[in-house]
């Protein structure tokens, strides 16, 4: 299990850390929601993965995205209060499961291949483009 963590581009790599801890704090009263415990599988491993979300809008972006799969992974977002700076988002971030980021790090790796893995089967057809990942 790893979260990744998409925080504002605007933030020193120090506020970056200290987003994220904000982040799992809302992850953790969030993780009873979910049938599978996500959470507690990552907070025995904890891997956390920072990465740079862009700007405000991105951010907002990537909440929609993961608006749209539904509650398929533990996600959440954090944004300062509105005293601090304005309500800003500053983070926003989603606990995967191993085979999601094995999946994606075959089709970088080698793009014009089938790869069977576990329970799910990814197959890319003719271009990098056209994909499907079903469960």
């Amino acid at each position: 299990m790893r979260l990744y963590s998409f925080t504002n581009m605007y933030l020193s790599p120090l506020q970056c850390g200290l987003q994220t801890a904000h982040l799992v704090s809302c992850l953790y009263s969030n993780h009873y929601t979910f049938d599978d415990d996500y959470f507690v599988r990552w907070a025995k491993d904890n891997t956390i993965i920072i990465l740079n979300g862009g700007n405000s809008q991105k951010l907002r972006e990537l909440i929609t995205l993961f608006e749209n799969i539904g509650n398929t992974y533990p996600w959440a977002s954090f944004s300062e209060d509105q005293q601090s700076l304005d309500g800003a988002l500053t983070c926003v971030g989603i606990l995967l499961p191993e085979k999601i980021y094995t999946a994606a790090y075959q089709l970088r790796t080698n793009p014009m291949v089938d790869i069977q893995l576990s329970d799910w089967e990814v197959t890319l057809i003719d271009t990098i483009d056209t994909f499907s990942l079903r469960n």
